[in-house]
């Protein structure tokens, strides 16, 4: 067999071997979970150090690989938020709707707070 041919091969195999590789993550993984959970560990604590370690791992793959790949950060931040809630609850805390104790007021405050903190 020549390195030709050997390496269209497994070129040919990679989605087999992830889907093997996959598998035996899986595996391990169930082994880590049941030896844990028997030796009194709460479901929530491991389910945050399962996330955590998971972005240990993956976040050098996802900063080096990914890095030609996303837009610069100052496009980025303009186009995902939008400075119109920003303005409206900036406007009403220094004028003086905000002190009025009506109901609607006070919402249409909260309402705006909760849009700027989601970033709409």
């Amino acid at each position: 067999m020549s390195k030709e041919s050997f390496l269209q091969l497994l070129n040919q195999a990679k989605p087999y071997l992830a889907v093997i590789l996959m598998q035996f993550g899986y595996a391990g993984m169930g082994v880590i979970v049941k030896s844990a959970l028997n030796k009194g560990m709460n479901h929530y604590t491991f389910a945050v150090y399962r996330n955590a370690s998971a972005a240990a791992v993956f976040a050098p793959f996802a900063i080096f690989l990914e890095r030609s790949l996303s837009p610069p950060l100052q496009t980025f931040a303009l186009r995902s938020c939008s400075f119109v809630p920003l303005k409206r609850w900036q406007s009403k805390i220094t004028s003086n709707m905000h002190r009025s104790n009506t109901k609607n007021d006070s919402l249409h405050l909260l309402q705006d707070i909760v849009a700027q903190l989601i970033g709409v």
